[in-house]
């Protein structure tokens, strides 16, 4: 003890070491202790346009998604079908703020909020603002950019409500052989989720996470991709999967997809056996005076002209299978370009039913030469040229060969896709 210690240090010392005001600091401490683990809400945003903003930006009045909070690893994720996003989250006694988080779109519209401020009250609801911004494209152009800043308003309960998934394949449409499948969540969910596709004999294709942020994953596919079997039924299993709040997916909540039948099988004739005005999806070349490489038939795709007041939704051309005996290594055939253009506006699949897809493609045209085309018209002829497709390495039994056009969107104009004309069509 220091001899020269007052009493009143001493009495101090001998207690509690600390004074009053100390003593009472600590109680306030021991009210302001952050919340620890995760909990997750369902929030509606409430969006309003503020002034200085350029051009029309199309917006829902307000939009609802799944935010998760989590007070150990400071961070927040935010996810519906729409989009999602995760940020920093710095927490505080009440509620806390969020850092730049998201990116959701609403047809040609997209949206992130650049801070978010909230509220938790002893209830458990969650209240709160938020400032954003927003784009959208203007119409049939690409130059330029519609921009507007948003003020938000958020309200928000305990997540109580199972998660759920959704897919443009969900549905009575069969599914095209060489589509690709995404199911998207309705909320962000754990990143260890899985899902599995199931068909009638029991055989399953996992499907993993494709998009993941902070922790969380909200989309998912097969991996690797592969050629779907025609005709095949698919339930995806949701069994056993839980969010982050712990709702379950209901038992026996699974859907089916359809695989859409296939596409005929042609003989290695030069499609000298076809019969009718169409095969395949394509017409049939026929007559005298039409541009057909060799014998009596050729198949023909037409060009497509470009679209200037719409965009143009993407559409398969042809397809066809064709035999594969062991040891063929090629797809050959003849053709000459239509109304050939330098814009990549179609594309090549080809795979076996189960196996690797790959996407050849075709050089492009050097000359040109004018005939005319019963129901074309004039046209522009590249050469005749053989082509060369490197089949699958896991091709077996027979392949499907497919040609797609891609797909504009709305805002942009459709440009023209070339035309096609086969012949002599084998594998080797």
């Amino acid at each position: 003890m220091d001899a020269d210690a007052s009493p009143q240090e001493v009495g101090r010392d001998a207690a509690t070491d600390e004074s009053p005001e100390d003593v009472g600091r600590d109680a306030m401490a021991d009210l302001t202790v952050l919340p620890t683990g995760r909990r997750s809400f369902v929030v509606t945003s409430t969006l309003t346009p503020q002034p200085g903003g350029m051009g029309f930006v199309p917006l829902p009045a307000m939009h609802t998604f799944t935010m998760v909070l989590d007070w150990d690893g400071r961070t927040a994720i935010i996810g519906s079908t729409d989009g999602a996003g995760a940020g920093g989250f710095q927490p505080s006694a009440g509620g806390g703020s969020i850092g730049q988080i998201g990116s959701f779109r609403f047809g040609t519209a997209s949206m992130g909020y650049q801070s978010i401020a909230l509220t938790i009250d002893a209830a458990g609801k969650l209240s709160g603002t938020g400032q954003g911004m927003a784009t959208a494209l203007p119409a049939y152009t690409d130059v330029g950019i519609y921009t507007v800043n948003l003020s938000a308003a958020l309200v928000g309960v305990p997540d109580v409500q199972p998660p759920g998934f959704d897919s443009t394949a969900f549905g009575p449409a069969a599914l095209d052989a060489f589509a690709s499948l995404t199911i998207v969540a309705t909320e962000p969910m754990p990143i260890d989720t899985r899902l599995a596709l199931v068909n009638r004999r029991g055989d399953r294709i996992e499907l993993g996470p494709l998009a993941t942020q902070g922790g969380a994953a909200f989309s998912f596919q097969p991996s690797p991709f592969k050629m779907w079997r025609y005709g095949e039924q698919y339930s995806i299993a949701f069994d056993g999967l839980v969010d982050f709040a712990g709702n379950a997916y209901p038992p026996g909540g699974g859907v089916t997809l359809t695989i859409a039948s296939a596409p005929p099988l042609v003989a290695e004739d030069g499609f000298e056996s076809a019969t009718g005005s169409t095969l395949a999806g394509a017409q049939l070349l026929t007559g005298t005076g039409a541009p057909i490489i060799t014998g009596t038939r050729s198949l023909y795709v037409p060009p497509l002209p470009d679209v200037l007041t719409a965009g143009r939704v993407q559409m398969t051309q042809f397809a066809l299978r064709i035999a594969v005996a062991p040891g063929d290594t090629v797809l050959r055939f003849s053709y000459r370009e239509v109304n050939p253009n330098s814009f990549p506006g179609s594309f090549f699949l080809m795979g076996s039913e189960g196996g690797q897809v790959v996407s050849p493609s075709l050089p492009p045209t050097q000359s040109t030469t004018t005939a005319t085309i019963s129901g074309t018209g004039t046209v522009q002829l590249g050469p005749i040229t053989t082509a060369e497709f490197a089949l699958p390495p896991d091709a077996a039994g027979e392949v499907t060969l497919t040609r797609i056009v891609r797909g504009a969107g709305t805002s942009m104009p459709a440009p023209p896709v070339t035309g096609l004309i086969i012949d002599d069509l084998r594998a080797e």
